[in-house]
Formats: structure tokens, sequence, C-alpha cells
């Protein structure tokens, strides 16, 4: 037990790493913004179907998508406060107006995972794509059967039924 963890990391599961993230979370004009996820110290390296890099890729795009609101609301509705820029990035120059949202999103959307190492970036976005296209091939397989199963006549159903 102990050599697997000097060699895989920390074992834990991913409610008890989102647990630990809610509880270091940031208020932030009365909006909650949980930490961001740590990077897993686990991956065996030998291709899991629940990697924990894949993991921790969801997890990273549901913290952005909650930086995302919380800009958005400041932006929106709370112009008088000061601006969190060590958490939410730079200020829009026209944040009083409550416009320039779309310039907000796009920096949320790029810096999400700047410090995160190239060849794991690389690694997580090819994952996620295999995965997508097992998705869609899955889902055209169900639309095939579907398909041929309700061209069938009622007799070779009764017969497929039978047998």
């Amino acid at each position: 037990s102990e050599r697997a963890a000097l060699v895989f990391g920390q074992i834990g599961n991913r409610q008890d790493r989102r647990l630990d993230a809610q509880r270091r979370a940031m208020r932030i004009a009365g909006l909650v913004l949980p930490a961001r996820p740590d990077e897993p110290n686990n991956c065996c390296m030998s291709g899991c179907i629940d990697c924990v890099w894949e993991l921790y890729k969801e997890d990273l795009a549901d913290w952005k998508q909650k930086r995302k609101e919380i800009r958005h609301k400041l932006l929106v509705e709370r112009t008088d406060l000061d601006w969190p820029e060590s958490v939410l990035g730079p200020e829009p120059v026209d944040r009083k107006k409550g416009t320039s949202i779309a310039m907000a999103d796009k920096f949320v959307e790029d810096n999400g995972d700047d410090d995160l190492d190239p060849n794991i970036k690389a690694f997580l976005k090819t994952e996620m794509k295999l995965k997508e296209k097992k998705r869609k091939l899955l889902e055209q397989q169900k639309a095939a059967q579907a398909a041929t199963s309700s061209a069938q006549t009622p007799q070779q159903q009764a017969s497929t039924n039978v047998a």
C-alpha cells in the first residue's frame, strides 16, 4: 500500500476532491467560486477508461464555467465592487458600462489551464476527442439499430423474439 502510494500518489475519489474544492471556495460579492481543481498525482499511464487526467479536465471545465458565470454577474449586476483580478483576470476597461463581456469570456477560456504541462494539455485534448468520437459512434450504432428494428416486418420481429 505504501509502495503503491509512492508510485501512484495519493488515491482519493472524485467526490472527496470536489468537497475539498468547495471547502476552499472563495466568496466574491456573495457568489461562490470553488477552488481551482488540483492536478492529479496518481495517474498510472495505462490508459484507464476513467483516467484521472480526464476527470481533472472535466473538473477544470466546470471550474472555468463557474468563473465565467461569476464574471458575467459582476459585469452585469455589480459594477461598484472591486474586481478580484488574481481570480477573475484583468478587469474589462469598460466594465462600468456593462459591456465587453465577450472579451471577459475570451480571457476566461484562454487562461484556465495555462500552467499545465504542454504534454499533458495535448494528452487531455486527444483523450477528450477520442471520448467524443466514441460517444458519437455509439449514438450512430444505436440509431442504426433502431432503424433496422423498426424496418422489420411483424413476422420478422416475432421470429427474432422467439429465437
